[in-house]
């Protein structure tokens, strides 16, 4: 899945709001993989530190503003496969009131098709309906819609294509 957010095309800094922000958020949140931002066209202090981190990490300099050569390096990134994920998979079955990587390994396999839940490792009512979600959605085996992610719903995430 491609951002749905238009590219901006302005350059954008701290205190901007709209969808070219979100394509910003996006982004650095769903095609980077795990970084913990809200996609609400806000450009905040979160959006502009994820910002100045993703440019020392790209050898930008760390202004926090997305110019041309920043959107350009933001521009080709991919969204991570599941074998990718920065956090260890759970052993143990996971539901509410879970904390730990296991639940953020739970969070960031979800957000790989979409850029729902903060990764923070703290399974609440967000990550259990997002849990519950994955599980109605037709899968073979079929999965129990309970909101626990068990064996058989983390093979399910493994195993998903977004």
């Amino acid at each position: 899945m491609s951002n749905p957010y238009p590219e901006p095309t302005a350059t954008l800094k701290r205190g901007n709001t709209g969808n070219g922000v979100k394509w910003i958020q996006y982004q650095l949140s769903i095609m980077q993989g795990g970084v913990n931002l809200h996609i609400d066209g806000d450009f905040g202090s979160a959006t502009e530190r994820a910002v100045r981190i993703f440019q020392m990490s790209r050898h930008l300099g760390d202004d926090g503003i997305v110019g041309p050569l920043t959107r350009a390096k933001l521009k080709v990134l991919t969204r991570p496969s599941a074998a990718s994920c920065p956090f260890a998979e759970p052993t143990t079955t996971l539901r509410s009131g879970s904390t730990g990587n296991g639940v953020k390994w739970v969070q960031w396999q979800l957000n790989r098709s979409s850029p729902t839940l903060w990764i923070d490792g703290i399974y609440g009512t967000d990550t259990r309906n997002a849990v519950f979600f994955f599980q109605t959605v037709p899968h073979q085996p079929p999965l129990d819609a309970d909101g626990i992610v068990g064996p058989a719903t983390r093979s399910a995430l493994k195993a998903w294509r977004p």
